[in-house]
């Protein structure tokens, strides 16, 4: 992908909102140091972000992420953990022929080793991955080598990879990626862009 995606749409976590992690530390960083990519950042508030339904977080994204062929061509998706798969349930739903600038996944999984009942349905809904991998463009998944809720590193880097061909980077010691800061997340998605950070 090259540095003409202008649009970043980033879907929280699980219980997370437009201020909470790191996403407001994410924004000042590209505002700051890679301002060439992105004109706009946006971070929707999620419905019952506590207790996470698949066809209401796909609702709220289909106006905001929309179905313009130019405009999702400019657009890049970031994900965290359930945010992940919104935003790939989302992707099912576009027509034929339908590209999106890029998606990065951070703490994305397939499994949790002792899921809660909120997430059984997001873990057993089928995907149409066939669909997904057609309109998603470029997929960097970012996970970390000792995630609480997905314990085997190795098996969820293969399910990213078999699944959607993603390339994963795999980070040491970022357990679920809930801090203010998250480096690595800034240095994929620039890298994933095809753009450059200042400093």
């Amino acid at each position: 992908m090259d540095v003409q995606a202008r649009r970043l749409i980033l879907v929280p976590r699980m219980s997370g909102s437009p201020r909470s992690d790191w996403y407001p530390w994410l924004e000042r960083q590209l505002r700051s140091h890679a301002p060439q990519l992105f004109d706009e950042v946006i971070v929707p508030a999620m419905p019952r972000p506590a207790e996470p339904v698949i066809e209401e977080w796909v609702e709220t994204l289909a106006p905001i992420v929309g179905s313009d062929s130019e405009t999702l061509a400019r657009t890049v998706l970031v994900g965290h953990s359930v945010g992940c798969l919104a935003a790939l349930h989302y992707l099912q739903t576009l027509s034929a022929g339908a590209r999106l600038g890029g998606v990065l996944c951070v703490a994305g999984w397939w499994w949790v080793d002792r899921p809660w009942d909120a997430l059984v349905p997001w873990i057993e809904t089928p995907l149409d991955l066939e669909r997904v991998r057609a309109v998603m463009g470029t997929c960097v998944s970012v996970i970390s080598d000792d995630d609480p809720f997905v314990e085997d590193t190795a098996a969820n880097t293969r399910a990213w990879q078999e699944k959607l061909g993603a390339k994963v980077v795999v980070v040491r010691g970022a357990q679920h990626f809930n801090g203010a800061q998250q480096p690595a997340v800034f240095r994929a998605l620039v890298e994933m862009c095809g753009g450059e950070a200042d400093a």
